[in-house]
């Protein structure tokens, strides 16, 4: 956790490179299938750092992460959730995910 806090501060330091440079060496040492909260903490803190830069697609991707960490709590909907599919005559709600500044 560590690292994640070190780059997190690198954020706060508005030395946004370099916090790139250590969420991706968390994300370097996760196994496939064995991600550890850590690392769904350093993608989500690395789509964040991307983001500030303008990457917004590339940001977004890693920005994901965020449903797998324990402060984010889904809004719970008696509907399906939208996962990219083609869409024809279908209506899509579209709502805030963690409030109203989304």
């Amino acid at each position: 956790m560590t690292n994640v806090n070190l780059g997190t501060a690198l954020i706060e330091r508005n030395e946004v490179d370099r916090a790139i440079e250590v969420f991706g060496s968390v994300i370097d040492t996760a196994v496939l299938g064995d991600e550890t909260y850590e690392h769904a903490l350093a993608y989500k803190n690395l789509g964040l750092s991307l983001m500030l830069q303008g990457n917004i697609a590339e940001g977004a991707k890693h920005y994901a992460w965020h449903w797998q960490t324990r402060e984010f709590t889904p809004r719970e909907l008696p509907l399906p959730q939208w996962t990219g599919e083609p869409l024809s005559d279908e209506r899509v709600l579209i709502t805030w995910e963690q409030g109203f500044g989304d």
